[in-house]
Order: structure tokens, then C-alpha cells, then sequence
């Protein structure tokens, strides 16, 4: 199971969704053109390719133990910019 996307976990008006994209930017544009307009709440992370929402740290974990990480990271969270 790898990371295949940029994701972000929106919830507005109790609604929950998930939009993704090549980098969190692209997500909340996305969700911007689509009409969805702020107050929300929101959760950045990734998808996997069975399409399950890891939040940063749990992506984190996840790309270093499937050897995903482009290069060493410091920290133990995961940015788009780490992977591609």
C-alpha cells in the first residue's frame, strides 16, 4: 500500500469529505472552485492507493516503512514535498 496523493479531510456543516490532489494547495483549490467556502474544518494528510485518509504523522510512518521517503526527514511528519 503506498501514498498516492496530497489529501485534505474537510468537514463542513457536519458533512465530512475528502478532496485530493498533487499538493495540500491543490486540494483547498479544488474545494474552493467547487463552491465550498470557509467556515470549515480541516485535516491535511494523504491517500493511499487502497484510498484510506493517513493524516500526516501516520503518513509519515507509513512512507517509511514502504521506503517512499524521496530523502531523510527530521521530522515525523509528512509534507508532499518529501515523496515527490
Amino acid at each position: 500500500m503506498s501514498i498516492i496523493a496530497a489529501a485534505v479531510k474537510f468537514n463542513k456543516d457536519g458533512e465530512e469529505f475528502i478532496i485530493m490532489g498533487k499538493r495540500h494547495h491543490n486540494c483547498f483549490e479544488i474545494a474552493y472552485q467547487a463552491g465550498l467556502r470557509r467556515p470549515w474544518e480541516d485535516e491535511q494528510g494523504f491517500m493511499t492507493d487502497k484510498f484510506d485518509f493517513l493524516n500526516r504523522y501516520e503518513a509519515f510512518n507509513h512512507a517509511v516503512n514502504c521506503y517512499q521517503l524521496k530523502s531523510k526527514c527530521s521530522i515525523s511528519c509528512l509534507y508532499s514535498e518529501d515523496l515527490w
